[in-house]
């Protein structure tokens, strides 16, 4: 039994030490379900959204990184719901994390523009999307 402790134990630190240093939002553990805190700024939310596309997109410079998950395209979208009334681009917002949710990923070069504009972006427009190759390199690289 207390092998069966110390392993579980083991694995609780290990979750926690994850969750501290997420890029993003507490992860979903196997067993428990851990609530999104949903207290983000809209800056914020274009700041994930656009780090995100930089895994599937060609641009001169990418600035940012941030993984495409499951559980980060959710967390997002928790978020982007929970403050729809505040967010004044919520709609687009939840187009794109919607499509991505759904493993649709072909709106990821006009979702990093508009986002990359709406940030007030002036160099590293994307200007297509990444090969299979680029994206594997890109993660290999930053995650």
């Amino acid at each position: 039994m207390k092998t069966f402790k110390a392993i579980f134990v083991g694995a609780i630190v290990a979750a926690v030490i994850a969750l501290a240093t997420s890029h993003i939002l507490p992860k979903v553990l196997a067993t428990e379900v851990v609530s999104v805190d949903t207290n983000m700024t809209e800056e914020n939310v274009q700041q994930y959204i656009h780090e995100m596309t930089h895994q599937k997109v060609v641009a001169d410079q990418k600035w940012g990184a941030t993984e495409i998950t499951p559980e980060n395209i959710e967390n997002l979208l928790t978020i982007v719901k929970a403050n729809e009334d505040v967010y004044e681009h919520s709609t687009m917002y939840i187009n794109i994390l919607e499509s991505w949710k759904a493993g649709d990923f072909t709106n990821v070069v006009g979702a990093h523009n508009s986002i990359w504009h709406l940030q007030g972006g002036n160099v590293g427009r994307a200007t297509g999307y990444a090969t299979p190759e680029e994206e594997k390199e890109f993660i290999e690289i930053n995650f």
